[in-house]
């Protein structure tokens, strides 16, 4: 018996020093347990503002392409204005050149018509200053001659203005060019 309450003494004792084991276990995991309880709330605060940081960050880089987008749309609607005030003018321009084309073209026309006209009054002329017999008087003959050349002075008059005129036009036509260019 005594051997027995030794025995149950020794298993008793040994299962006290197991718990006592066990409850140091215990006691250390509950203070870790106690601090990572006490880390947490730390890590929660940390990742919180790291998110608001980021949503700030979001905002600011969708600000900023908002800010963009805008910017780019006023630029295609000012370089949409631009477009349209440039083919205005280009097409003002081509219809200032048409109009000198066709004012040249014109002039041409008018002076071919003139000079031709002018030759053949040249050639009446001479025709009938050669039908004119050399008996005639002198005062007929010169009448008709300062009469001829009256004419034909006046004729060189004008034809020198026309040549002007398209000398003038032709240079308008080039300026005109040279702008479009």
């Amino acid at each position: 018996m005594e051997k027995d309450i030794t025995l149950k003494e020794k298993n008793l004792s040994s299962e006290v020093d197991f718990s006592e084991i066990h409850k140091e276990k215990l006691v250390l995991g509950e203070s870790l347990l106690n601090q990572i309880y006490l880390e947490k709330p730390l890590e929660v605060e940390k990742l919180q503002r790291e998110v608001a940081y980021l949503s700030e960050q979001i905002s600011v880089t969708h600000t900023e392409r908002e800010i963009k987008a805008s910017n780019a749309v006023l630029e295609v609607s000012s370089l949409h204005a631009d477009k349209v005030k440039l083919e205005s003018v280009l097409q003002d321009e081509q219809n200032k050149v048409k109009l000198l084309e066709t004012e040249i073209h014109n002039i041409q026309l008018e002076s071919g018509n003139k000079l031709q006209r002018l030759i053949t009054e040249i050639l009446a002329s001479k025709k009938i200053k050669n039908c004119l017999p050399n008996g005639h008087a002198n005062a007929p003959k010169r009448s008709i001659s300062e009469g001829v050349e009256r004419s034909v002075s006046s004729h060189e008059a004008e034809l020198k203005y026309l040549q002007e005129r398209y000398f003038h036009m032709s240079l308008r036509f080039v300026e005109i060019e040279a702008q479009r260019k």
